[in-house]
């Protein structure tokens, strides 16, 4: 156990070093940490995972393929099974989100007024969840695509 603690401080003090070395993405770490419900674990797996968002610039694309987008099986006008996630998305991409989503429903907050609000719908609890996820993602990408810190009450300027 404590070969493998020792082994876990030198690959986090080795992240730090990474990320400090790169002022982009020591700037996008700290935009995508001061959205609520995403920490340092989801925040270096987005990064990681994206190339600092130059593999996947499209939060549609992002949340495919870490198994937040769900597909509808159907063929012509029969409908075979209700929405599932792909099986072959990034598994560790999902759990790392899904506790950044469930990690939303322990603060007061519009998630959780978005989940109670669903869930008081008949919605399924794991289905409002995912949209969570999704909707995390797609939060991460306007922060990064539009250049801009997090605004907790963000108004468009168009509204």
């Amino acid at each position: 156990m404590k070969a493998n603690e020792k082994v876990l401080k030198e690959v986090e003090y080795q992240i730090d070093q990474i990320l400090d070395s790169d002022s982009d993405l020591k700037k996008n770490l700290d935009r995508i940490t001061a959205i609520e419900g995403v920490g340092r674990q989801t925040a270096v797996a987005t990064l990681v995972a994206t190339e600092n968002f130059t593999k996947f610039t499209d939060p549609k694309k992002f949340a495919c393929h870490s198994g937040c987008a769900p597909f509808r099986y159907e063929s012509g006008t029969s409908r075979r099974s209700a929405h599932r996630v792909s099986h072959k998305a990034d598994k560790n991409l999902k759990r790392i989100f899904h506790m950044a989503a469930v990690s939303t429903l322990t603060q007061k907050g519009e998630l959780r007024q978005y989940y109670d609000r669903k869930v008081a719908e008949g919605k399924n609890k794991m289905s409002v969840i995912n949209a969570i996820r999704a909707k995390l993602i797609g939060r991460i990408f306007a922060i990064i695509n539009q250049g801009r810190e997090y605004e907790k009450n963000y108004i468009h300027p168009l509204a």
